[in-house]
């Protein structure tokens, strides 16, 4: 498992809740790197994404694997560890705006822990976990920061390959979003440039 850095100062913030739409910063469903085989290709880098560890499967759209869309399996075939993946794309955030980050999960042959968020360079990885889920899922992860700050989207699967995994078939960035703060016992401590991270947990 990957060792996280965090920076010294850690910061109260409070959970929001989404009171209106927000645009569409980023959104990746894969179809740039559907094969068009019908069936699946292992590939080390993909058209949005870095690989930095393992490798992933391509899951072609209407193939032999059921995906609604073009599917990426996150436990690819004979992967020598666990993927991390990471955009390639370092977006740019503004300070007192909130984000949204959704990552689906329609299908699956197993449904290992991992976790996915943003990446902030010289400071690490801030993330939302998915663990003990059930086909089909939906994560988010609400962030916002008091300081303008630039991230790589970031997700790591944290089990031994094994050739099983999530498949995930859509990626999205959202923002900014008007946000209301809930009461204070929402209070939660983070660390990071005083970033603030609001998490949800998933929807089946």
């Amino acid at each position: 498992m990957t060792k996280f850095k965090v920076a010294a100062i850690a910061a109260a913030i409070s959970l929001f809740t989404t009171a209106s739409q927000a645009a569409v910063l980023f959104q990746d469903t894969f179809s740039a790197d559907d094969r068009g085989t019908g069936s699946y290709t292992t590939v080390t880098e993909l058209t949005n994404w870095n690989i930095v560890r393992g490798n992933v499967d391509i899951l072609d759209e209407d193939g032999i694997y059921a995906c609604p869309s073009t599917c990426i399996d996150l436990d690819g075939t004979g992967s020598p560890g666990p993927v991390i993946m990471q955009s390639k794309t370092l977006f740019n955030f503004s300070a007192g705006n909130e984000y949204k980050l959704t990552v689906d999960f329609p299908r699956g042959t197993q449904n290992d822990s991992l976790i996915f968020g943003i990446n902030i360079p010289g400071v690490g990885v801030t993330s939302e976990s998915a663990v003990g889920y059930t086909f089909p899922s939906t994560y988010e992860m609400m962030f916002n920061s008091g300081t303008d700050f630039s991230a790589y989207l970031y997700i790591e699967m944290l089990v031994v390959p094994n050739n099983l995994g999530p498949y995930l078939d859509t990626v999205t960035l959202e923002g900014p979003l008007t946000a209301v703060p809930l009461p204070a016992s929402g209070l939660l401590l983070i660390a990071g440039l005083g970033l603030f991270a609001a998490r949800r947990r998933g929807r089946n």
